[in-house]
């Protein structure tokens, strides 16, 4: 997966579900950009868009349940890494982070 269609699945995994605008602003990226990216995300099953019920004209992504899967292990991944990186902190050390 490229680093930019990552940085929008996790964006859409953190904002659940959200807008291509707001991703756009969350990210710092422009519309047809994230777009793009979402497109790809949604061909290859990790993500669903539908148009808003309060404006068709939004697109509205959502992660499916093989994204959810796939952020939960991303998620994981993470939190042992940074365990793991942490684990000769003093508690000390770690609450004045």
């Amino acid at each position: 997966m490229e680093a930019a269609a990552f940085r929008v699945l996790v964006g859409i995994g953190h904002l659940q579900t959200t807008s291509v605008g707001d991703l756009a602003a969350m990210l710092g990226k422009n519309y047809s950009s994230v777009s793009r990216q979402i497109d790809k995300l949604e061909k290859a099953g990790l993500v669903h868009t539908y148009p808003s019920s309060e404006d068709s004209r939004i697109r509205l992504s959502e992660l499916t349940i093989y994204g959810e899967e796939l952020i939960s292990m991303i998620n994981h991944t993470r939190q042992r890494i940074m365990r793991e990186a942490l684990e000769d902190w003093t508690p000390e050390e770690k609450t004045n982070v």
